[in-house]
């Protein structure tokens, strides 16, 4: 028995076509269908307009969501956050406010150096003979007993350094050898001086 033979199967556009007579014939609701499919694949059709023509926005990422992708970059971020979050010397060195009870400083005035006037030389009382008398021994020691060093002449006059004990003999300087003393009676002698200033002199 033979199988019946099937027709080709009709192509998609003319079923389509087929089915929009159809409905278009159907009536009033026919076409009310007709419409409100229309209707979508327009609304279909501008959406996906819009969606192509529409100019893509630049991805704006914070910061935070960069990844750096090399260990220079990746180190001078965390450097640059470090810095950012740590406070600098300069915010924290903060003048300490001075004490309520300190005393305020004062300047001491300068004070001149004194300079110390040189010492004036102080000048010993001169012995000179007395008139009358043509020389007068000097003596190693205050009395006779001792040897004599030299002469005291008119007109010469020595230093006189002390006296004896008693104060009968003044010690003086010779006038031929200032370093070198000698004693001589004091009754003999005029002194420029208070004789009970002199000083005593042991021999």
């Amino acid at each position: 028995m033979r199988q019946p033979i099937k027709p080709p199967p009709m192509p998609i556009m003319e079923r389509n076509r087929g089915m929009v007579s159809r409905l278009w014939r159907s009536g009033r609701n026919g076409r009310l269908t007709l419409g409100v499919i229309a209707a979508v694949i327009l609304l279909c059709l501008v959406t996906t307009l819009v969606v192509v023509t529409r100019p893509a926005s630049p991805p704006q990422d914070s910061p935070a969501d960069i990844v750096l992708t090399t260990p220079t970059a990746r180190l001078q971020a965390e450097a640059t956050t470090a810095g950012d979050a740590l406070p600098t010397p300069a915010e924290n060195a903060q003048p300490a406010p001075p004490p309520a009870d300190a005393p305020a400083p004062t300047t001491e005035p300068a004070v001149a150096p004194t300079i110390a006037p040189p010492p004036t030389a102080i000048s010993s009382p001169q012995a000179s003979l007395k008139a009358g008398n043509e020389f007068v021994n000097v003596r190693a020691g205050p009395g006779l007993s001792f040897d004599k060093v030299g002469e005291l002449k008119p007109g010469q006059r020595a230093p006189v350094r002390g006296k004896s004990a008693d104060g009968a003999w003044w010690q003086i300087s010779l006038p031929d050898t200032p370093d070198s003393a000698g004693w001589v009676f004091a009754e003999y002698l005029d002194l420029s001086g208070d004789p009970a200033s002199l000083p005593i002199v042991q021999p």
